[in-house]
C-alpha cells in the first residue's frame, strides 16, 4: 500500500540537495510512495494555465513527474 509523504519533507529534501522551485514548478499537491514507486497529484491551473492548449503535456509537468522521483530515495 502507498504512504503519502507530506509536502513539508519533500520540500525539505529537495532544498538539501541543492533544489529551489518557483511557482511554474512547484506543481505538485500530494505525493504517495510505495517501495521504489511512487506517485503525484498535481495542479494544472497554475501560472501556465494559459499555455497549456500549445502542448501535449506541458514541461512543467514533466518537471513535476521527475521532482518526485527525489522520494524513491528516500529511506
Amino acid at each position: 500500500s502507498m504512504t503519502e509523504i507530506p509536502l513539508s519533507k519533500f520540500r525539505r529534501l529537495t532544498e538539501l540537495l541543492g533544489y529551489e522551485y518557483g511557482p511554474c514548478f512547484s506543481l505538485i499537491r500530494r505525493i504517495w510512495r510505495d517501495g521504489d514507486k511512487a506517485l503525484c497529484m498535481l495542479e494544472n491551473d497554475g501560472p501556465f494555465a494559459p499555455e497549456l492548449k500549445n502542448y501535449v503535456i506541458h514541461p512543467a509537468f514533466v518537471d513535476a513527474c521527475l521532482q518526485v522521483c527525489v522520494v524513491v530515495c528516500l529511506r
